[in-house]
């Protein structure tokens, strides 16, 4: 473990309450908390609600879901997550998990900068180290994680500690760390590039003859594999081997290429939205220390070597993720895999980047212990000098991550401060209007489907509707290609709506050449658009019955549909215009 001297346990409890402060408004709020709902709500919540539902049966499909689904097509990113849909309501269980998710962030990257920080010489009434440990530990935690993908980011840094620890220790609990991590994060979205960096690790310590450390790496990359083999062996056949008697619509998916500063520029200075890191004001920063060690670098004690050494490790790192991304992006690259075609296609190999929230953090904490250790070797002018830069720059990090932070979201939320970016569980799913509309409809959800126009299908499957409509990442392309048949001419009106659809296609939505790509429309925003041209004798062939409106469709009395009635509540989000197919 840490250093076991009483201030860490101190710093760590701080810590956690302070984490626990920062969760208390979302859990007043409840069904109000704010929400990306974007990738979360949406789809990836869905593949835990399903497998919650269907554990421990021997089902091969989800029927509620276009049709029917693989249940292969909704692997969630962290088993250990569906535990907790199965035993509570999807709130409790979105809720639990996000808490869950900060907790091991603030917990990984405390222990694992406070082993760093333990390295250096200190003494005991020295408590800015542990401030600095604290700190960045805290800024990681508030990161917007999109929590439903587990530990996949968050947990990066408490599987680093452990790996260190099973070097460090002969004990059993960093193996417990591992496992928590590969049951709790995605083989698809991050697994493999880890398997990749243990790899390259073992490679590398074979080379220098450091067999200790290469047998720790061994370990580790086979505990890992082990378990994503385990929990993903029927998305790895459907992928390597196309076992799964399913051709999937990623066979029509088109990669478009961009230039190649481009992809760099886009993902080394800006943060993503999958793995926000807001790194922007942090590259100048990283860039004048990294120059400072080149200059300083032999007038400076093996402290501060140190530490300038793994600045410029981390930073280097940061540069090679954003070049592979820019390759694998480039427009000659991007065209020979789509020739390649299969998973050399469809796999997003530039997932490196996930790594940023990590590096970038660690960066803040390298540059934040060289401003401390050269302002202990300088007098006072020049040290106070230092301490303000390092206070500064903490600032200016805290600022800019609560700025986008949930807890910023949340306090807005309980404070009811208006945000038009803002949008909350309860209006995202349409709590007030949608028990409405299944009691009207009154008969067994499973013997119809719906669809849905100005609001995501993922608001009708929340409240056990079974759509025809949906948001996946692998379903059929018979399926796909039976759907387009549908909205075909609809697509026909906007090109980038059908590029959308023919190039990429995970939304298989009944998009309107009116609405574009406003797939989530309020109630304050309302407007009429014309009867869409969709082939709705074939819906009808597909069992849907009802589409489900947040926008009034102008039909006339000869329309293959009919509008049965409308729903709304003084505070919801929507209102809906519930339709009938004649």
């Amino acid at each position: 473990m840490v250093q076991s001297d009483r201030n860490v346990k101190i710093y760590l409890f701080i810590g956690l309450f302070l984490v626990s402060l920062g969760f208390l408004p979302f859990l007043i709020l409840g069904n109000d908390i704010p929400v990306l709902y974007h990738d979360q709500l949406d789809g990836e919540i869905f593949t835990y609600i399903f497998q919650a539902k269907y554990l421990f049966q021997n089902v091969d499909s989800i029927p509620e879901l276009m049709g029917g689904v693989s249940k292969t097509s909704l692997t969630p990113p962290s088993l250990l997550t569906v535990f907790l849909f199965k035993i509570g309501s999807p709130i409790f269980a979105f809720l639990l998990n996000y808490f869950l998710v900060k907790v091991v962030a603030f917990v990984g990257m405390f222990l694992l900068l406070e082993h760093a920080s333990s390295k250096q010489p200190q003494t005991k009434k020295d408590f800015i180290p542990h401030i600095l440990c604290l700190g960045v530990s805290l800024l990681f935690s508030f990161l917007p994680h999109m929590t439903l993908y587990g530990l996949s980011i968050a947990g990066i840094p408490l599987l680093v500690y452990c790996i260190i620890m099973i070097d460090q220790k002969k004990l059993r609990l960093p193996y417990l760390g591992i496992a928590v991590y590969g049951l709790s994060s995605s083989l698809v979205l991050v697994g493999y590039a880890i398997l990749g960096c243990l790899l390259l690790g073992i490679i590398l310590q074979l080379l220098r003859k450091n067999k200790s450390l290469a047998n720790v790496f061994t370990k580790v990359f086979i505990v890992l594999l082990f378990i994503y083999l385990a929990t993903n062996l029927s998305l790895l056949k459907q992928i390597f081997l196309g076992n799964s008697g399913i051709l999937t619509h990623k066979e029509e998916l088109v990669l478009n290429g961009m230039n190649f500063w481009t992809g760099f520029q886009s993902v080394f200075m800006q943060d993503t939205l999958h793995a926000a890191s807001f790194q922007t004001y942090l590259i100048l920063p990283a860039v004048v220390i990294s120059l400072l060690g080149f200059l300083r670098y032999q007038k400076v004690d093996k402290d501060l070597r140190k530490s300038y050494g793994t600045l410029w490790v981390l930073f280097t790192s940061t540069i090679v993720i954003a070049l592979v991304y820019a390759l694998l992006h480039w427009h000659p690259v991007a065209q020979l895999r789509n020739e390649i075609g299969g998973f050399v296609k469809y796999v997003q190999f530039d997932r490196f980047y996930w790594f940023y929230p990590f590096l970038w953090y660690l960066i803040l904490y390298s540059i934040l212990n060289i401003l401390y250790l050269e302002s202990k070797t300088k007098d006072k002018v020049v040290s106070g000098l230092l301490f303000s830069i390092g206070t500064l720059l903490c600032l200016l990090m805290s600022f800019v991550v609560f700025q986008r932070s949930d807890f910023k979201k949340s306090i807005y939320e309980l404070l009811q401060v208006p945000s038009s970016s803002s949008i909350t569980w309860s209006e995202y799913y349409g709590l007030d209007v949608f028990p409405d509309i299944v009691e009207y409809i009154g008969k067994p959800q499973e013997t119809y489907r719906v669809a849905s126009i100005g609001l995501e299908p993922s608001v009708s499957l929340f409240h056990g509707f079974y759509t025809m409509d949906g948001y996946s990442n692998n379903y059929s392309l018979e399926y796909k290609k039976n759907f387009r048949s549908i909205i075909g001419d609809e697509l026909e009106k906007n090109e980038q709506l059908r590029l959308l659809f023919d190039q990429w296609g995970n939304r298989c939505y009944l998009y309107t050449a009116e609405l574009g790509e406003a797939l989530v429309v309020r109630k304050d925003t309302l407007r009429n658009i014309f009867l869409p041209d969709y082939n709705y004798e074939l819906m009808k062939e597909f069992n849907c019955e009802y589409i489900i409106s947040a926008v009034e469709i102008d039909i006339t009395t000869d329309a293959p549909i009919e509008l049965l009635t409308t729903f709304d509540h003084p505070d919801s989000f929507y209102k809906i215009w519930l339709y009938k197919m004649k």
